[in-house]
Order: C-alpha cells, then sequence, then structure tokens
C-alpha cells in the first residue's frame, strides 16, 4: 500500500532558509561603509613642497597626501587641501605645517601641526562621536567639532593667534583653555591664554612665575628658519646631529661663535649649511626663501648674533621645540616603518599560504605580541631589520613616545574583491602614524 508524504516539512524548511538569507542580507547591506582617510590638494596657487620619508618633492595639483606629510608652502602662494571631502586646510604663505591622520571618517583622528604661518581650517559636516580635529601648534592645541577658524603661530614670538569665524572652538595649553564662539580670538604665548595681542606680547620670553623678563625682547628675534640654520651649523660642527645638540645655551653659543669665527661671511656659513642639511631645497623649505634672498637675509642674522654674543633664552626656546619636533619627525618614519612591514607581512606568501603562521586577528596589538606571532613576525623583523621589539621601541626619540610602547591596529575592511588591511602604529592612547 503506497503511503503520501506530507509536502509541509520540507516548505517549512525552505521558508526558514529564505527568511535566514533575507536577514543575513539586510544586516549587510544596512551596515554602515566605512569611508577611509583622503587627504588631496584641492588647489594651489604659487609653489610649496612636500618632506616625505626623508625627501623633499614639490606640491601639484590633485596630490595625495599621506600621515607624516610636512608641507611647506612658499611665498607667494596659497595652498588648499580637502581631507575626506568635506575638511578644508587652507594654508597661506610662508606656512609650515604636518599631518597625522588615523582610522576613518567616522572613527579616527587629524591632527595639523603648525610650526609657523597661518591657516584657516573648515569643518562643513559635524564630526562623529568617535572622530576629531585637532590644530596644534608648539604651544596651544585647538579641537573642533565642526566649524571655521584660523590659526597662526609666530616662532619669533611663540605667539598662537587663534579667530573663530563660525562655530565653536576649544583652545587648550599646559595650564589652562577656553571655548571660544563665532565672533572670538585669543592669543597664546608660553601657557597663557589672552584675548589681547598687547597683554600676549608682555609674556614673551617669560618662564616660570614672578617678574617677566623683557631683556630678550622679540625686536629683532630670529625666525624659526634661522634657528634651523644657525642649529644645523652647530650640529654640523659638533658632530652629534640634531638630536645632540649643546644641552645648555652657553654650550650652544659657544659652538656657535666659533662656527661664525670660522665661517665670517654668509656665503660661506650657507655653504658650510647646505651641504650638511642636503642641499638648496632643504634650506629653501626651512626658510620660505630662494638661496639667494636668503644669503642677503643670512647676513643680518650673522651680524645680530655676533652683537648679542649668540642666541637669547627665548631663541633657545625656539631651538629646544625644533629638537622635539626632529625628534617626532624621527619617530613618525619609525612607526610607518613598522606599518609598512605589517602590511607586507600580512600579504606575504609566506605567511598566508604557511599552516603553521600566526597571522593576528583584527584589533589592537603591541609591538612584542606581533613579533611574537609564528612567521608572520619573522616577516615583520626582517622588514623592519631589527630583531626585537625592544630594539626598535628603543630607536623612538620624542618625550611623548621614548621608549614606546609601539601598538599596532589592522582593520579589515570588505571593499573591491578582497581585503583592504589597514595598519596605523602609535604609542599611548593616541596612534601617531600611518595611513
Amino acid at each position: 500500500m503506497e503511503t503520501k508524504r506530507s509536502k509541509k516539512p520540507i516548505i517549512i524548511g525552505i521558508v526558514l532558509v529564505l527568511v535566514i538569507i533575507a536577514v543575513v542580507l539586510i544586516i549587510l547591506f544596512s551596515k554602515k561603509k566605512e569611508v577611509y582617510r583622503t587627504i588631496k590638494v584641492n588647489s594651489m596657487e604659487g609653489t610649496a613642497s612636500l618632506t616625505r620619508g626623508g625627501e623633499t618633492i614639490d606640491v601639484v595639483n590633485e596630490m595625495s597626501l599621506f600621515s607624516g606629510d610636512r608641507a611647506a608652502v612658499h611665498n607667494d602662494s596659497l595652498l588648499d587641501l580637502l581631507a575626506d571631502a568635506d575638511k578644508h586646510i587652507v594654508a597661506k604663505e610662508n606656512t609650515t605645517f604636518s599631518i597625522q591622520a588615523t582610522g576613518s571618517e567616522s572613527n579616527g583622528s587629524i591632527i595639523i601641526s603648525v610650526e609657523k604661518g597661518d591657516a584657516l581650517f573648515t569643518i562643513d559636516n559635524k564630526l562623529p562621536e568617535n572622530s576629531t580635529f585637532e590644530v596644534q601648534t608648539p604651544n596651544a592645541s585647538i579641537s573642533v567639532r565642526g566649524t571655521t577658524f584660523e590659526v597662526s603661530y609666530d616662532p619669533a614670538i611663540r605667539q598662537t593667534h587663534v579667530l573663530v569665524t563660525e562655530g565653536v572652538v576649544n583652545v587648550a595649553t599646559n595650564i589652562e583653555e577656553a571655548t571660544l564662539n563665532a565672533g572670538e580670538e585669543v592669543y597664546v604665548v608660553d601657557d597663557a591664554i589672552t584675548t589681547s595681542a598687547a597683554d600676549a606680547g608682555t609674556n614673551a620670553g617669560a618662564s616660570g612665575s614672578g617678574d617677566v623678563d623683557t631683556s630678550d625682547a622679540s625686536e629683532g628675534m630670529l625666525e624659526y628658519g634661522d634657528i634651523v640654520i644657525l642649529s644645523a651649523a652647530v650640529a654640523h660642527a659638533d658632530g652629534s646631529g640634531f638630536g645632540g645638540l649643546p644641552s645648555t645655551r652657553e654650550a650652544y653659543n659657544n659652538v656657535l661663535m666659533g662656527v661664525l669665527g670660522t665661517y665670517n661671511s654668509a656665503d660661506a656659513l650657507y655653504a658650510y649649511v647646505a651641504e650638511y642639511a642636503g642641499g638648496d631645497e632643504e634650506v629653501i623649505e626651512v626658510t620660505g626663501m630662494p638661496a639667494e634672498e636668503y644669503k642677503l637675509h643670512l647676513a643680518e642674522v650673522m651680524v645680530t648674533v655676533a652683537d648679542n654674543g649668540g642666541i637669547t633664552e627665548a631663541e633657545y626656546e625656539m631651538i629646544l621645540s625644533y629638537i622635539e619636533d626632529s625628534k617626532r619627525a624621527s619617530d613618525t618614519q619609525l612607526c610607518d616603518t613598522v606599518r609598512t612591514a605589517v602590511t607586507i607581512a600580512l600579504m606575504d606568501p609566506e605567511v598566508t599560504t604557511n599552516p603553521n603562521a600566526e597571522i593576528p586577528k583584527p584589533g589592537t596589538h603591541n609591538l612584542t605580541d606581533i613579533y611574537s606571532y609564528a612567521v608572520f613576525g619573522d616577516v615583520v623583523a626582517e622588514c623592519i631589520g631589527a630583531p626585537d621589539a625592544a630594539s626598535v621601541e628603543a630607536q623612538l626619540k620624542s618625550s611623548k613616545a621614548a621608549g614606546g610602547p609601539i601598538y599596532v591596529v589592522i582593520e579589515a575592511a570588505t571593499e573591491f574583491d578582497g581585503y583592504i588591511v589597514a595598519v596605523y602604529c602609535g604609542w599611548d592612547d593616541t596612534i601617531n602614524a600611518g595611513m
């Protein structure tokens, strides 16, 4: 006798499968797509140069910029950058700044460090909750959520000026902070915030509490580029490099006066410095002046220094700031080397096809852990050229980063036909290098 099977369980099974597929598709297509950092030259007038990986290159339209890049806008020039399609950075002539960018638009940070000059910033859209945009000068930190504001820094008097035209900006120093609304402005000299340029001027050269010593008055004070050039001469003569410049003003001046006694003309001193610093292009980038123009200026600088018997205390503070900037740039390059090594290891067939290889999962890892992964760690070590994490972290020089640790953040993004893996290196709670 034939038995007729019920088709009801089969139909129910098919329906369940379809429901599961529908739920998965909804989740996949509703998930917000991560947009990774893009920083490009939107437009430019005149000329500008870029230092990347120790090399100086000319800036051109549509050029992409990366974390760790240092840009210098030359005389009679203007550089307009566009980051993430809604953040505008307009650097005016004789402005030098560097870029640190991490993560994605929705979960990351952009830090613009202005060494000298004037730049206008416009943030079209309010930043996502986990995203930050910050402008730093040697003595102030300016953070925003969505606004238009202008920041300038004069290294000659160590003064930061912040003017807000739209929105709200927070300005912070080591000792105080202020919130600015549209139409408001402040000046910062040392760590003091004031609403008056005149009041800010009275703080120039102050150190600690008590009476302000104005004997090192800012009038006639050397510019940032001059400080770099003179420091190059001292480092060349002392043979210790920028990181090992004499640790006191007196020792620095002793070496400097000896150099000026030996190279007692602007042409001779310029040639001496250019040989050490990497030629005319490097000098032009630092000073913002063509070589022949700077030689004329250098003659005046030499007379000023000779009359003063060396540099002033305020100028020496600028040197200490410059040394720290140089160390931070070195740290950024080191972290970028780590980023490159990890990226290569993640794609290396020696790792991806080896069943014994251990590959780190997406997330945050310290460099010691990265080195510990079987096969993967060996490839990283070979690319970096260092046998262990400790020897890499020992190369960190800046005050914030010295000694490490270095962290590596790996993020997987399912775009195109495969995976794009972004790796970022940094220290403390801040990721400071990598794109």
